[in-house]
């Protein structure tokens, strides 16, 4: 090697080389992050470099990477800034000169990292950054214009450093490896492919009063799930039927008792449809709503059910084929209410629960064919396992360490050995907590997942369509950060990939998980109890079938056609995911119709 040439770069601390101008010779492109600049010096040929040219990006530029974003050929490039916490992006012209800088903001701060690479495997390059202050990756997909959407982020670590992308695991796809300055590890992302879960930006719908809690069901048989949400500040219950499309027609309320906390829906009183159930707080009550089939509710009745009832659980308890409740009372016991198989509940029955509980779950626990009771007790931080007698009664019969202050209990398989585990959440504490059972009414080994703030609301389903289940929480609920994470699950039970969700909602609460559009996958409602509205968040699960030929022909005969402008104006507004969002924006609007009109006559082969 010859002496070294020096080239007036400013304070520099990434640099990439490659063909910016098409001559076939590697160029220099650098970040200073003193000045926040991208500096690019242009290859002369015969290894001497023009004086550079700079360009403004974002705050404290850290990382860069180049790379055809906008597919016309030629290589552009994106810096990740660590101050504000966003993605530059500059297009390149074609002889090595770029256009200003377009951020996206990621949601996890400090980006120290940045890795290019066609993440979702759509055919364009996607954007993955580290960050060095909070626990975590985030992702940007490009829609192939160099248009960027943030798909989410990982919370895998902290300190992280620099990231590259490659197929680790051989299936041609890249995965990602990530540096963890903390633990001096390389932390090693295998891509989900077409089983990895995207949930679009969340759809909101306005609601009553401080929504607590949300439940979905078929509420008047057409085959389309509905919403229901319970109105802690107004004391109602707001429901909302499909149009069938995959958006929601305008809410009925109807009342029901004096602060309702949490709702759940079964049929109570065997007549085919799904009822309503509430557990009224401030009323210190539940209250039944019963549906005439058609998805119209009236408050049948309300039961006392001791002093601040504040959870339930909705199961069959005494084997008899109808829904019982299991409810949470202040004080050290818990009360059930048996259904007599007509929606009408007997007295409530007290079962001591071995102190103050707060959260219940219902269960097999162990393997006797009845339904046991678990409840949370944050004063001792376990949770206690009362035995289910098959006479109607409960019997106290161990304790088992949880987590600090237990909010939410969820029970579900969620290993191979047909045993039911627990999933709890903790305000306080910012954690989610696994705990393996046994079997036999015991549980084992604890494990906790670090979460985004205040994780709340539970669900556990498979969202991935991997065949194992994965855990969705709420997180923002009272304070911090508003929106979902899915805890991934492997066949040995462990949730080592997380990702978050934001949400627009203010304080989500309640959670619930359907198949709300009918496409195969399962989408999320958030009930926001600030901004009183309800989040929808649809899946997105990748490797679905590719779209039609002609999707403007909403009818599939053939020829785009009047029919189908009758379909698409019949489905105007807000629409995620039907037929008529040509453009899947949620809405179906003027641009679909555009889209529609330029399609018109005999669909190409």
């Amino acid at each position: 090697l010859g002496a070294p040439v020096g080239y007036l770069a400013g304070l520099n601390v990434d640099v990439v080389l490659a063909d910016l101008n098409g001559d076939d010779a590697p160029d220099i492109a650098l970040v200073n992050d003193a000045a926040d600049l991208l500096v690019v010096l242009l290859n002369l040929g015969d290894g001497t470099f023009a004086s550079s040219v700079t360009y403004p990006v974002g705050n404290n530029p850290q990382a860069i990477v180049a790379a055809d974003f906008d597919g016309d050929g030629d290589l552009d490039v994106a810096s990740g800034n660590y101050v504000t916490d966003d993605v530059s992006i500059l297009l390149n012209d074609g002889d090595g000169s770029f256009g200003p800088a377009v951020s996206y903001g990621v949601d996890v701060m400090g980006v120290v990292g940045l890795v290019a690479a066609d993440l979702d495997g759509d055919g364009d390059v996607d954007l993955a950054t580290a960050s060095q202050l909070e626990d975590g990756i985030s992702i940007l997909t490009n829609d192939g214009t160099a248009t960027f959407e943030l798909f989410g982020d990982y919370e895998i670590g902290a300190n992280l450093d620099a990231i590259v992308a490659g197929d680790v695991s051989g299936d041609g796809r890249p995965d990602l490896v990530v540096a963890d300055l903390v633990a001096d590890a390389a932390l090693v992302l295998i891509s989900g492919g077409d089983t990895n879960t995207i949930f679009q930006n969340d759809v909101r719908y306005p609601v009553g009063d401080e929504p607590l809690s949300v439940v979905t069901a078929d509420f008047n048989g057409d085959g389309w799930l509905d919403i229901a949400v319970a109105n802690g500040g107004d004391d109602t219950v707001l429901v909302t039927l499909s149009n069938t499309t995959g958006g929601f027609l305008p809410p009925t309320t109807v009342a029901t008792g004096n602060g309702p906390g949490q709702i759940d829906a079964g049929d109570l009183d065997f007549d085919g449809d799904p009822d309503l159930i509430t557990i009224n707080q401030l009323g210190n009550t539940i209250a039944v709503l019963l549906n005439d089939g058609d998805g119209a509710f009236v408050l049948d009745a309300e039961y006392p059910t001791g002093a601040l009832p504040s959870q339930g659980v909705l199961t069959d308890l005494d084997a008899d084929g109808d829904l019982d409740l299991a409810v949470v009372v202040l004080g050290t016991s818990i009360k059930t209410l048996t259904n007599d198989g007509t929606g009408t509940f007997g007295a409530a029955a007290s079962h001591a629960a071995g102190g103050i509980a707060r959260a219940i779950a219902a269960a097999d626990v162990d393997g006797d064919g009845a339904r046991d009771l678990v409840v949370s007790v944050p004063v001792t931080n376990t949770v206690n396992v009362l035995l289910n007698d098959g006479g109607g009664g409960f019997v106290l019969d161990g304790a088992y360490g949880i987590g600090v202050g237990v909010d939410r209990l969820a029970a579900a398989h969620l290993d191979d050995d047909c045993h039911v585990d627990l999933v709890a959440t903790s305000i306080g504490a910012d954690v989610v907590n696994t705990l393996a059972g046994d079997g036999t009414g015991g549980f084992g080994s604890l494990a906790s997942h670090a979460s985004s703030t205040n994780p709340y609301g539970i669900e556990v389903a498979d969202f991935d369509a991997d065949g194992f289940v994965d855990i969705a929480v709420t997180n923002g609920y009272l304070a911090g950060d508003d929106g979902m994470t899915i805890y991934f699950g492997d066949a040995g039970g462990t949730f080592a990939r997380a990702m978050y969700f934001a949400t627009a909602g203010s304080e989500p609460a309640g959670l619930t998980i359907a198949d709300l559009d009918r496409d195969g996958d399962l989408d999320a409602v958030l009930a926001n109890s600030a901004s009183d509205d309800i989040s929808i968040l649809y899946n997105r699960c990748m490797g679905v079938a590719p779209p039609p030929p002609c999707p403007e022909d909403l009818d599939g005969n053939g020829v785009t056609d009047a029919a189908d402008l009758a379909t698409l104006l019949a489905s105007w507004g807000p629409c995620p995911r039907c037929p008529s969002d040509l453009d899947d924006d949620g809405f179906v609007n003027a641009a679909d119709l555009a889209i529609l009109l330029a399609g018109w006559g005999i669909c190409d082969e």
